[in-house]
Order: C-alpha cells, then structure tokens, then sequence
C-alpha cells in the first residue's frame, strides 16, 4: 500500500479495498490509519454494503473510554494493486460515518512508514507506505 497526501496533514488516511470472501462483493472505503485502535473497523453501512454475516460480538472499548458492543465478522482487506489480500476479523460499529479505521490488527503485520518530502516543484507531500513483512498472511 503506497498512498501520497499533501503535507502537512494531521491524520494519514488511506483508500481500503474491502472483499465480502464469500460472495467476491467489494467496496472502497476510506479509512484513518490509527495506531490506537487494536482493530480494524468498518461501519455498520459497510457491513450491509458487502453483505457480511457477523459471527460474533465482542466488547470494545472506544476512543472516550466508554464501551460498546460490536459486530465481528470476516473480511478480506486487498493491501495492493498486485493482489495481495488478508482474510482478518474486521469490528463493526454502528456509526453514520463512512470512514473506516486501519488499526493495529494489520499495522503490526508489516513494516508502514510514514515520510516527508518535497517535490522539484516546491510542493510539500507526505508519504505512507506499508508492506507485509511475512506472506504467511497472504491469502
């Protein structure tokens, strides 16, 4: 996954490609790369898109310390163009927000770097790049 923001930015986010493994549905979602959350997380409007089963529900504490009850069901995240997806538990929140959260589930599968430069024309850009460090994972 290499995706390329204008610099500076305050959060990294990153276009998804998100696969129902049973029926082959896909969607795009964009999500916030978060190293606070131990999971990665879609809304409940995702989970309809896709036409994910959830097979269970699991307590999950939020970013306010509350607690909530979420969904859990199986989803096949694509991390590059070249193909290589991971089946993973993916957490369901119900939410109005489209946004999805790339957490540490996938984040301490790989190396992801983030860098700052500057382009020939005087632009300034910010770069966050991630790859699978063991294909083990690889589905």
């Amino acid at each position: 996954m290499d995706v390329l923001l204008p610099a500076p930015c305050a959060q990294i986010h990153a276009p998804l490609v998100l696969e129902n493994p049973s029926t082959g549905t896909k969607c795009i979602v964009d999500a916030k790369v978060d190293t606070g959350s131990f999971a990665t997380v879609i809304s409940s409007t995702t989970l309809e898109k896709l036409g994910l089963i959830p097979f269970t529900e699991d307590w999950v504490e939020l970013a306010n310390g509350d607690p909530a009850l979420s969904k859990v069901c199986m989803c096949r995240l694509h991390l590059s163009e070249d193909q290589e997806m991971i089946d993973l538990p993916i957490y369901v929140m119900n939410s109005d927000n489209e946004q999805a959260l790339l957490g540490m589930d996938v984040l301490s599968l790989g190396d992801f770097s983030s860098t700052h430069y500057d382009d020939p024309h005087g632009h300034h850009w910010q770069r966050f790049q991630f790859q699978l460090l063991d294909d083990e994972w690889l589905v």
